[in-house]
């Protein structure tokens, strides 16, 4: 229900963020990409459990597929220029 909810809720303003999981029991409800603003996936080499990371992999198109330590700034990024979108309409 929470990527459902989300999507319904924020619409393309969602990010999504998949990370290691040995269930892929998160993806039940996942929107699907186009239903989000991103899709960010793990990197499975570097996941503990890889289980989720290569689902999500294989069930939607991701904008990045990265290890943890370059995620937290792609999501910045992401972010950064989502909010100089909004400022420019405004």
């Amino acid at each position: 229900m929470l990527f459902e909810t989300a999507a319904h809720a924020y619409g393309s303003g969602v990010i999504g963020i998949i990370l290691t999981a040995p269930t892929t029991t998160a993806l039940t409800d996942w929107p699907g990409s186009s239903a989000l603003a991103a899709c960010v996936i793990q990197d499975p080499l570097g996941a503990a459990r890889r289980t989720m990371p290569d689902a999500a992999i294989a069930a939607t198109v991701a904008d990045a597929i990265l290890p943890l330590t370059r995620s937290q700034v792609h999501l910045w990024a992401l972010g950064t220029a989502r909010n100089r979108q909004e400022v420019t309409k405004a």
